[in-house]
């Protein structure tokens, strides 16, 4: 028998040698040993500062979780999205690939930085569309028309070209009227057409 001390309670207790080969022998009791596992140390994490216990077994640790570990592990930066401004981290492999300039593949082929850009106006159903600020297309005789009224336009509210050429958005060949005077108006000119005809 070997003669140690608790490392608990500090008592001396007498302990076979092939317990202590097992890594037994620590302790003179079971509740000794329950208290040292209960017991636990305070650390500060070196990640994001917050205090956090941990048993005396574990007082090497440095981060309070996986999530500050891995924030530490980073070795990219943060960078503004050229299309959105929304923050977002790149690591450095993707930096040296020509990365860090757009949060995500729907950013990077965006309107003007997608590179099959063209100016940015299409023809969609006979009418001009325009890439706006918005990130989205819209018809350019309704964007001429709400500049002229100083006001964004209504959904029953219609733009009518008054010489028939829907590419023609020049402000004097725009007028504003409701969907059902709209309709009304292109049934007369479509019978006036039949008339003559």
């Amino acid at each position: 028998m070997i003669r140690r001390t608790c490392e608990q309670c500090s008592q001396t207790f007498d302990v076979f040698p092939s317990d202590i080969r097992r890594g037994w022998g620590r302790f003179c009791s079971r509740q000794c040993a329950g208290l040292a596992r209960s017991m636990k140390i305070t650390l500060c994490c070196a990640q994001c500062g917050e205090k956090f216990q941990v048993r005396p077994s574990k007082s090497n640790r440095i981060y309070c979780s996986a999530e500050c570990y891995g924030i530490s592990c980073r070795l990219g930066e943060w960078y503004k999205c050229l299309a959105c401004g929304k923050e977002f981290y790149a690591s450095r492999a993707k930096i040296r690939e020509g990365g860090g300039k757009y949060c995500s593949r729907k950013c990077n082929t965006r309107g003007e930085h997608n590179p099959a850009w063209k100016g940015g106006r299409r023809i969609r159903n006979g009418y001009a569309v325009t890439w706006t600020d918005v990130g989205m297309y819209r018809f350019e005789h309704r964007i001429v028309m709400e500049e002229m009224l100083g006001r964004p336009l209504t959904s029953n509210e219609i733009v009518h070209h008054v010489n028939g050429d829907s590419l023609d958005n020049n402000p004097k060949n725009l007028r504003v009227m409701m969907q059902s005077e709209h309709m009304s108006l292109h049934r007369r000119e479509q019978e006036a057409a039949r008339e003559t005809e």
